[in-house]
């Protein structure tokens, strides 16, 4: 079986939004979803306290940290990953040619997002991936 993922929300939050209000926002997304779907977030920077309020909220996020190296690292016990930025970027790119990343076309900022640039690791701060 090949792995499908698709987008079915993109939320652009404005600057200066507390941590508590994103992980608020985040948590009802999340009830929305499948059984079973992940929430990966942004592992940089603020990344771990953000990751450490939605436990309090009774959900373990993936931490994924893009790193300027070459190694990847994945820590399935703690639910961290350190990965090169040139692997996700060719990662995405590449889910994205073969159509197995999909982005609904009636989502409002669905062009923004896959315009170049907004693919970005770091623009893609918060994730929720689920298999179709």
């Amino acid at each position: 079986m090949i792995d499908i993922f698709e987008i079915g929300t993109i939320k652009r939050l404005p600057l200066e939004t507390s941590y508590t209000n994103v992980v608020a926002i985040v948590h009802a997304l999340l009830l929305r979803c499948p059984a079973g779907t992940e929430l990966i977030i942004d592992g940089t920077g603020v990344g771990k306290p953000v990751a450490d309020i939605f436990k309090w909220h009774g959900v373990t996020p993936w931490c994924v940290t893009a790193t300027a190296g070459i190694e990847q690292t994945i820590d399935a016990a703690n639910r961290t990953a350190n990965v090169p930025k040139l692997v996700l970027i060719s990662r995405i790119q590449s889910l994205l040619f073969e159509g197995r990343l999909k982005v609904h076309e009636q989502i409002e900022d669905a062009a923004a997002f896959l315009a170049e640039g907004d693919c970005h690791p770091h623009r893609l701060l918060v994730h929720l991936q689920s298999d179709v």
